[in-house]
């Protein structure tokens, strides 16, 4: 037969009243007392007395009490049992409990062995150090860095160790000459388990400061909501009176008043009287201008006609002149023959006097034929230029022109013609 293990009675005892102090208590906390001195841990003690209890005992004790108290999750909680674990009591709120831990820590440097609680990094920027052996030591660990402006500098941020990972003594000794102290001495509270729930570290880690502006801002965008949509409730009952009084006088400024509406229809209606204006004086101007050229077109075109009419009657009529002329003045010659005195042997040259009564009697018809061109264009008696004069007929022009024939050998002077 088997023996029976015997149980240390100190160990049933402390079983008892852990359990019975886990049945009392709805917030209770694991932390890991891993490299916090004994001499640290006295102090906290001391400095949180009243607020927190710490129970401390063989990390399989406080499993099985755990296990066996029957509450909601409590034997799940016990899973979270790590490092050097110790349980705490308090009747503070799971968040002020963490922070109030959290605040009683102090810093201090890493030690080889020890295991990083945090990730510990390295920020880039300038280190005391000068050029030298320290660019290959930051090298050997992971740490890239420089020179520049005669210090060593980092150039990148680097996790040197993460979480839960241990130091080593490089690296120990990397971080005591740039002067990090990583580690935190104090209660490292892991895991909080509140009336049936677990919270974990990164739950209960909360910036006290930006928890109090997000409520405040909270507060002021429901504030803001309620005065957008009109919701008054006695936060925001003066917000929105004075709201309305200042889109009151907003909008009676922006109004116009009842004389400016009148004077801007006024002066609307006259433009529009203005351009219809122009357009009738354009459409006038337009109409106007195509009867002006319809009836220049006419009066061209009658011109032509009576231009064509002229000219012929002109061809017609010049060479019958031409000739009765010519008759005219040979027969005037042979009728009236030059008495000359008998003194005088040689005969005049009657054909070189017949030439030049002729050619008198031309340039006298050129005369006459610029006044005839001005007489044909229009059959009307009036014209721009005034009345029009009648065109004398060619059997007239030959009586004229015999008459002054007639007169003008009357009173050639034989002597003179006799001396050419």
């Amino acid at each position: 037969m088997e023996k029976k293990r015997k149980i240390a009675k100190w160990k049933i005892e402390k079983l008892k009243e852990l359990k019975k102090i886990l049945e009392e208590n709805d917030i209770i906390g694991i932390v890991n007392l891993e490299s916090v001195p004994c001499l640290q841990l006295q102090r906290i003690k001391k400095q949180l007395k009243g607020k927190i209890s710490l129970f401390m005992t063989k990390k399989r004790i406080m499993k099985r009490a755990l296990e066996e108290v029957d509450k909601k999750n409590l034997s799940k909680f016990s899973e979270e049992l790590k490092g050097v674990p110790a349980l705490l009591f308090s009747k503070e709120e799971p968040f002020s409990l963490f922070n109030t831990l959290k605040k009683s820590k102090t810093k201090t440097a890493a030690k080889p062995g020890q295991v990083a609680l945090n990730d510990i990094v390295i920020n880039k920027g300038p280190t005391p150090f000068p050029p030298g052996p320290i660019i290959g030591e930051l090298g050997s660990v992971g740490i890239i860095a420089s020179v520049e402006e005669g210090k060593v500098v980092v150039q990148d941020d680097v996790v040197l160790v993460k979480e839960g990972e241990e130091i080593s003594f490089e690296k120990a000794d990397i971080l005591s000459k740039l002067g990090v102290e990583p580690m935190e001495v104090g209660l490292n509270l892991t895991t909080v388990y509140n009336k049936g729930e677990i919270l974990s570290k990164e739950v209960l880690d909360i910036d006290e400061s930006e928890y109090v502006e997000n409520i405040v801002k909270g507060y002021w965008d429901a504030i803001n909501l309620g005065i957008d949509v009109g919701y008054v409730v006695k936060d925001n009952v003066e917000m929105l009176v004075s709201k309305g009084v200042m889109e009151g006088k907003a909008l009676e400024e922006s109004m116009p008043s009842v004389e400016d509406e009148v004077k801007k229809g006024a002066e609307e209606g006259e433009k529009l009287k203005e351009e219809v204006d122009k357009k009738e004086e354009n459409l006038l101007e337009k109409d106007s201008a195509k009867e002006v050229k319809k009836e220049e077109s006419k009066v061209e075109e009658e011109e032509k006609v009576l231009e064509k009419d002229s000219v012929k009657i002109e061809k017609k009529e010049e060479p019958k002149i031409e000739e009765k002329l010519k008759e005219e003045i040979k027969e005037t010659v042979e009728e009236k023959p030059v008495e000359v005195p008998v003194k005088i042997e040689k005969k005049p040259d009657t054909d070189k006097l017949l030439k030049e009564a002729e050619e008198e009697i031309i340039k006298e018809r050129l005369t006459v034929e610029p006044k005839k061109e001005e007489v044909k264009k229009n059959n009307d008696p009036f014209d721009a230029r005034g009345p029009k004069v009648e065109v004398p007929k060619a059997e007239d022009l030959i009586k004229m022109k015999e008459e002054k024939k007639v007169e003008k050998k009357d009173k050639i002077d034989v002597e003179k013609l006799l001396e050419r």
